[in-house]
């Protein structure tokens, strides 16, 4: 997923090459332009056109759908939209439209108002009526309440059991959609279910202007809903309407073109994360990165690419061994590369050898540093026990090399293969230095690598290596 710095924001056409980049519920959402390989069918046409009048009228009515809908798991409009997708339309594709009279907004097992109705005003008001609950209790009774009646059919349970469900404290909402406008005027809480009748004063711009009426129940915990009903078509009559504005009706948006501002960095500065076939990230040194997402391959590889691979593979594992040596040793080289690739780019090309696909390492060869420091001139080198013991010239000094360089060594078994490093067991002018060992080495051949390294650890030597 795709983020962006807020402060970077303006730096952004809508559109850049695949990337679609808008603003949504004061989110900056970037996503990938849909690419569709072949044609649409009938049915995904049809289909298409459905999804895109049903979100007509649910993207305004969202709070009255979260409400409708809370009983059920997942996202409140995934639920409408299944629920209307086979009965809320009327007429054929292209002529297809919505039939406002089945639409339903909500659903669950709650009772709805009994003679719930709807009656428009003299002026811009719509006032509704139902009959209040006859018992007073404002606590929601038991449904496995002991019934006297023993012959009580399974159908009468039924609307017993739907009867205890209700509560006088129960929340009426009503939704009022106006298909000129698209907007919808949602009453979340309304009236209780006691009060028996609520007024609804609409929008003096709405004057002369149908629109559809909604209404459902949930109760105070929000936990459980009513089916929603239709109450019907309205167009009111106001006394002092507000003027008609053309301007006021629905128009679909229309995004600007791309526009790429000077100055920026192919508009990417502050964007992070993987979208469509682009991934892009910003490296360790700050550069801004933009990459395609690799394909899958449809050709088998060649020979030479065979070789090299089976070249890369082995002397990856082996300087995963070693990873603590080569990285204070090729420090110097991060400002340009990444560590690892320095060591690897020194290493695989003359310290690999033979044929494939049998390749060997030369360990002798192996350059774990890289620097300008003088390398130690090994004069002893033995094993003792569990103990890998050196020695050195402790007088080499080259006008950047110091007293204080400590000693950085690491000792690989080839047959085990398994590596000991050890970071500051000595300093330059003591002249020698002990390693541990593990237990069970002592039969197997091993190669040590020493270099030195400054204390700031930016500088190093080239490495010396030896078989001990």
């Amino acid at each position: 997923m795709a983020t962006i710095d807020d402060k970077n924001r303006e730096d952004f056409p809508q559109n850049t090459g695949p990337l679609s980049l808008y603003q949504w519920k004061n989110k900056v959402v970037v996503a990938a332009v849909g690419n569709r390989g072949s044609v649409q069918t009938h049915n995904q046409i049809v289909n298409a056109q459905k999804f895109k009048l049903m979100q007509r009228v649910f993207g305004p009515s969202f709070v009255f759908l979260r409400l409708g809908f809370a009983a059920f798991p997942g996202r409140p409009r995934d639920r409408a939209m299944k629920l209307n997708y086979h009965k809320a339309f009327k007429g054929e594709y292209p002529k297809m439209e919505l039939d406002y009279a089945v639409l339903q907004l909500a659903e669950g097992p709650l009772p709805l108002p009994d003679t719930l109705s709807a009656q428009a005003g003299n002026d811009n008001t719509i006032r509704l009526s139902w009959k209040a609950p006859t018992h007073t209790n404002t606590t929601r009774q038991a449904s496995n309440q002991p019934t006297n009646q023993t012959n009580q059919t399974s159908t009468a349970k039924k609307q017993s059991d739907t009867a205890n469900l209700q509560s006088s404290s129960d929340l009426l909402m009503v939704s009022l959609y106006c298909p000129e406008f698209r907007q919808a005027i949602v009453y979340p809480e309304l009236a209780c279910r006691a009060d028996a009748s609520a007024t609804i004063v609409v929008d003096p711009k709405w004057a002369g202007i149908p629109f559809h009426l909604y209404a459902a129940c949930y109760n105070k915990n929000s936990s459980l809903a009513s089916n929603s009903t239709y109450l019907g078509c309205f167009t009111l009559q106001c006394d002092n309407p507000v003027p008609f504005n053309p301007a006021n009706r629905y128009k679909p948006r229309i995004r600007k073109p791309a526009q790429k501002k000077e100055g920026t960095n192919f508009d990417i500065v502050g964007l992070s994360g993987r979208v469509g076939p682009i991934n892009i990230f910003t490296d360790k040194r700050g550069r801004v990165i933009a990459r395609a997402n690799p394909a899958k391959r449809t050709t088998p590889p060649t020979l030479g690419e065979k070789r090299n691979m089976s070249r890369f593979s082995l002397m990856s594992h082996f300087l995963s061994k070693v990873r603590v040596f080569y990285t204070i040793g090729f420090d110097a080289h991060k400002s340009r590369t990444h560590v690892r690739s320095a060591a690897m780019s020194a290493n695989l090309r003359k310290e690999v050898v033979g044929n494939g696909p049998n390749f060997a390492i030369d360990y002798l060869a192996v350059q774990l540093s890289d620097g300008p420091l003088a390398a130690p001139r090994v004069t002893k080198a033995r094993r003792e026990k569990n103990t890998a013991l050196f020695s050195w010239a402790s007088d080499g000094d080259n006008g950047i090399s110091s007293p204080d360089d400590t000693l950085l060594v690491a000792v690989y078994n080839t047959e085990r293969d398994e590596a000991v490093v050890s970071q500051t067991v000595a300093k330059r002018s003591e002249g020698k230095a002990a390693v541990p060992l593990p237990e069970g080495w002592n039969d197997n051949g091993c190669i040590a690598y020493l270099a030195f390294h400054n204390v700031d650890n930016n500088l190093c030597s080239p490495t010396t290596a030896l078989t001990i």
